[in-house]
């Protein structure tokens, strides 16, 4: 979750920096946790690890977005990309547009996976159960999207349960969501 106090690095930025790093410490792998950037900024940045010539490997986050291309992936994996991680969140089109404002589509879905696989880049998809008001057949929507999906030689599924992240809109609007009550941790975790 991104809080409304964060800065964003320009992808010329974040190439010189992995850059400055691979060669102080000869680096070669990377880890890049941005949220899923839109996929217009993980294409800048994979055209500049290319055009600095960085040598490098590196694991991204991505969306399941439309303009997710094959050409775009060849681009991801000719610049060093080896793993992606989607958010799938939910196998139940309700939840994902009630909680999570998503807008995937399934079957662009399971297209940008296809790419993903041919030319190995290996994926983690990333879903979360036990939503409010989550009914069994929309959880077991997931869990058919995960195991149908599964066939993909280098696809990982990955489940998580529900967390209720301070100041996201789901805790600030709660009630939309068919969250009544919320008991609140008085600690110094984000979760509520």
């Amino acid at each position: 979750y991104i809080s409304p106090k964060y800065r964003v690095k320009s992808p010329e930025e974040v190439a010189l920096e992995i850059k400055a790093l691979s060669e102080k410490y000869n680096a070669k792998l990377f880890y890049l946790t941005n949220e899923a950037d839109p996929p217009k900024r993980i294409k800048q940045l994979s055209d500049e690890i290319i055009k600095l010539d960085l040598n490098i490997y590196y694991h991204s986050f991505c969306r399941f977005d439309r303009k997710v291309d094959r050409e775009m992936v060849e681009l991801l994996y000719k610049s060093g990309c080896r793993v992606l991680f989607f958010g799938l969140e939910s196998g139940s089109s309700r939840i994902n547009e009630m909680m999570m404002n998503k807008g995937i589509s399934y079957d662009r879905a399971r297209e940008i996976l296809k790419y993903c696989d041919e030319f190995n880049i290996s994926t983690v998809v990333s879903s979360i159960i036990g939503f409010p008001t989550e009914t069994i057949d929309e959880a077991m929507k997931t869990r058919e999207f995960l195991e149908n999906d599964s066939y993909y030689k280098n696809h990982v599924p990955q489940s998580h349960d529900f967390r209720l992240p301070r100041g996201t809109d789901n805790e600030i609007n709660h009630q939309k969501y068919g969250i009544n009550k919320i008991y609140r941790n008085e600690g110094n975790l984000s979760t509520i």
